[in-house]
């Protein structure tokens, strides 16, 4: 699950979540959160301090903290916040320290629910025990007294309940409907630990055990019992013993249903996952991508330089050809991490399919039945063409791994109107119009566990060094990024059929497409001066000897401020300007806003393997830029190309 999905879950949760710096300094806050306060958004939480403005009482704030201090995290804890108005709110507090997004610091996310409903409950019920005196009285009072409970605590989330010391239910609030699919009526006179899962019993038993020999309590004891349906729910439990002037042996519990709650924790800790894999993922490809460039482009002058006879010609080939593979790789970890600079267009997306079927073929081989099924009427959609065409012989050679025997492998295409939100086909205003490509095969399927992880990267049910675990993961990044969304079913021995939803677009495709792997026009020599800046010095030197092998004068900066020096200094020189996007200390595009501000406006031709948005180094709109790794023809002819329409 990537992490928009995991924001707006958390968005729609009906518990409180939050994120403060370790003085209370608050990050992020969600919807339910401010609305538990009395505020009509987050942001206006977001302008207060936990520990000052939120924590009602000194008392609550500097118990909450020596707690945490002794415990280093706090599990059920409750206590009272101040609402918008002054008033107070009880709550119980799950917190926990998280990492931060600065080296070493370190962040507190917390988890609140609103207990205010079951306080006034066991105030309630403290009074009313209270008030009865004798064994007999006390009995006939809690008989005729259930309505009342009813009444007091008919709304409340958490469960309400009455123990005999031997488990029996005595009581129930009208939520155990809620909580474990049993009516109250039903619930009365049943065994509570018939319902603890057998691995739990033995402990709930013994802390009842000890409320009803000591009379002491427990707080927060969380086991699971059994919902009617077979599942199990996870539940935090408060228990106390009857007051003594009731006469009744006995226990008072309130549970609350964590399921939720754990399961919005295991979402968001996935999505905190995926995030940094993707910061990982993407910083490693970048630096292999310079690596590349240097790798590619040295081995394509040496070629350039030996005859077809040459015996070193066939390895030099081998090595050109591991690169271009490790280069695609690196594609797919940059797109998996959102870093891949994407070149968005009206793609029509029948021509596509059309245009890959030859190169499909000859992947997926002979012994594999290959059948498209793409109408002309086929919509269009907006999108990186090169994204698409990934996604599809993604999905197309896994399909092929999934049929070692052989078999039969469909595409087919279609146009749909669907609900993006709930699945279901749309009834009116939130119906969508999806371009929809399906990919099927008859091959092995997989099973339900492997289904529910396809999508995480590194996760492959292929053989050991059959499969790298990025090819889906990366299908989901470039089907996000279009915004739509990829739908999968499989089955053992039965095959696998992909679905993938793209918004359609009314828009016509505007002008031709620049082909990857078209024959470049015959290259022109030059004699201008060329700034280069390029921290990496591997591709600064090849991108000089190139360039400086078709006769123009290069002056090399490793960095944004000695570009800015040798700028001043040749200013009348200077016909173009080449620079990597992303550098240490001052970005590509920032080093031309500091020359333009100094009067000094050059073409700039970018060169990047990703466009860094955490780094604040976003490449200008429309900006134009050259891929890493590109070969020395490719550098050549783009650096001609410009220079000749700056001059036109």
């Amino acid at each position: 699950m990537k992490g928009a999905q995991a924001r707006e879950l958390i968005e729609r949760a009906p518990i409180g979540i939050y994120r403060t710096t370790r003085e209370g300094r608050f990050l992020y806050t969600n919807a339910a959160f401010a609305r538990m306060l009395g505020y009509a958004s987050a942001a206006e939480v977001l302008l207060l301090d936990i520990l000052t403005d939120v924590y009602f009482e000194p008392t609550d704030r500097q118990r909450l903290l020596e707690e945490y201090r002794r415990q280093g995290e706090l599990h059920g804890y409750d206590v009272r916040l101040r609402r918008k108005d002054g008033s107070s709110l009880w709550v119980r507090v799950d917190m926990r320290r998280v990492p931060g997004k600065e080296p070493d610091a370190m962040e507190l996310e917390g988890f609140v629910h609103d207990i205010s409903e079951s306080k006034r409950t066991e105030e309630e019920l403290r009074e009313l025990a209270r008030a009865v005196t004798g064994r007999k009285e006390a009995e006939a009072a809690l008989a005729k007294s259930e309505l009342y409970y009813r009444s007091l605590i008919e709304h409340a989330l958490d469960l309400t309940a009455v123990l005999a010391p031997d488990g029996r239910v005595l009581f129930a609030s009208p939520s155990v409907e809620r909580l474990l699919g049993i009516r109250p009526d039903d619930v009365k006179g049943i065994i509570a630990f018939d319902l603890v899962h057998p691995e739990d019993s033995p402990r709930i038993k013994e802390r009842i055990a000890g409320v009803l020999t000591r009379g002491t309590r427990f707080e927060h004891v969380e086991f699971r019992m059994r919902h009617s349906n077979g599942t199990w729910r996870l539940l935090s439990v408060i228990g106390k013993p009857l007051p003594p002037e009731t006469g009744i042996e006995g226990l008072i519990i309130n549970a609350r249903d964590l399921s939720e709650r754990q399961q919005l924790e295991a979402q968001l800790r996935q999505s905190q996952k995926m995030e940094a894999v993707g910061r990982l993922a993407g910083g490693i490809a970048h630096d292999f991508n310079n690596l590349l460039t240097a790798i590619l482009g040295y081995t394509e002058l040496i070629l350039q330089d030996v005859g077809p006879e040459d015996p070193k010609t066939a390895e030099l080939n081998e090595i050109l050809a591991a690169a271009q593979r490790a280069a695609a790789l690196t594609r797919q970890l940059l797109t998996f991490s959102r870093k891949q600079v994407e070149q968005v267009e009206v793609v029509d997306v029948a021509a596509a399919i059309r245009g890959m079927e030859q190169m499909l073929r000859r992947v997926i081989g002979e012994d594999i039945v290959f059948r498209t099924v793409v109408p002309d009427d086929i919509g269009r959609v907006r999108a990186d063409r090169a994204q698409i065409e990934q996604v599809i012989l993604n999905l197309v050679v896994n399909a092929r791994d999934a049929m070692p025997k052989g078999g039969t492998l469909r595409i087919e295409a279609a146009n749909v109107t669907r609900d993006s939100e709930d699945g279901s086909v749309g009834d009116g205003s939130r119906d969508a119009s999806w371009v929809v490509l399906s990919i099927a095969d008859d091959g092995v399927g997989m099973s339900a566990e492997a289904l529910r992880h396809i999508f995480e990267p590194f996760f492959t049910t292929k053989p050991k060094g059959k499969g790298t675990g990025l090819g889906l993961a990366t299908v989901y990044s470039i089907v996000r990024q279009a915004g739509g969304f990829t739908e999968v079913a499989s089955e053992p021995g039965i095959g696998t059929t992909f679905r993938v939803f793209l918004p359609r677009t009314e828009e016509s495709p505007v002008g031709t497409r620049r082909k990857s792997g078209a024959l470049l026009r015959p290259l022109a020599r030059g004699t201008e001066t060329i700034l280069l800046v390029e921290d990496e010095e591997l591709v600064r030197k090849l991108a000089t000897d190139v360039l400086r092998g078709r006769g123009y004068t290069v002056l090399a900066a490793a960095s944004g401020p000695e570009a800015i020096a040798l700028a001043e200094a040749n200013a009348g020189a200077i016909g173009l300007v080449v620079t990597d996007v992303v550098m240490p200390g001052m970005s590509g595009p920032e080093m031309a806003g500091h020359l333009a501000t100094r009067g000094l406006r050059f073409p700039v031709l970018y060169i990047s393997g990703y466009a860094e948005s955490d780094s604040g180094a976003l490449l200008p709109e429309g900006a134009p830029l050259l891929q890493k790794p590109f070969s020395p023809d490719a550098l050549a002819h783009r650096v001609r190309a410009f220079l000749d329409a700056a001059a036109r």
